[in-house]
């Protein structure tokens, strides 16, 4: 009986275990520039907020932006120049699909060019004057992968969206 026992508790010890590396694993991203050579990587590390809270008054807001988030949806962030931040989530995305950019040093963004297209080139969202934060409701779309573009003051990057 206590051999049972023991056998349990090395397996629940083990799915734990297993689920921390999973939560922690992370997603390469590259960017590209217009003539689509590589000119960055980035590794972001994707933290389940439910096995890490943070109960900080800034991480709070973060904390209730995710709550939504279903565990194989992604938040995708990463610091561009001038202290700026661009967040994409979910990913993949069931319909509403919420970017946002926002500053780390407390210089405004200038307006910036927003367009989703397909695989095929086609354009399917385009905003001339996105501002910081904007959600796209992709409802209408057909399941497949989108390439969103962003293009501030001349630097762009290229982010992989996945509708499902």
């Amino acid at each position: 009986m206590s051999e049972i026992f023991i056998r349990f508790l090395t397996t629940i010890v083990i799915l734990a275990i297993a689920n921390l590396i999973h939560a922690q694993s992370p997603t390469i991203h590259y960017t590209y520039d217009a003539s689509g050579n590589r000119t960055s990587r980035t590794i972001v590390y994707q933290e389940n907020p439910t096995l890490f809270p943070d109960t900080s008054d800034n991480d709070l807001a973060k904390e209730n932006q995710l709550e939504n988030l279903q565990p194989e949806q992604q938040k995708y962030e990463e610091q561009i120049s001038n202290g700026q931040v661009l967040s994409i989530f979910p990913n993949p995305t069931q319909g509403l699909l919420h970017v946002q950019l926002s500053s780390t040093n407390g210089i405004t963004s200038q307006p910036a060019t927003l367009e989703i297209l397909d695989i095929n080139g086609k354009k399917h969202y385009s905003n001339q004057s996105f501002l910081g934060n904007e959600s796209i409701n992709m409802v209408t779309f057909p399941s497949g992968i989108y390439f969103l573009k962003l293009d501030i003051g001349g630097q762009k990057t290229e982010w992989k969206i996945v509708r499902q």
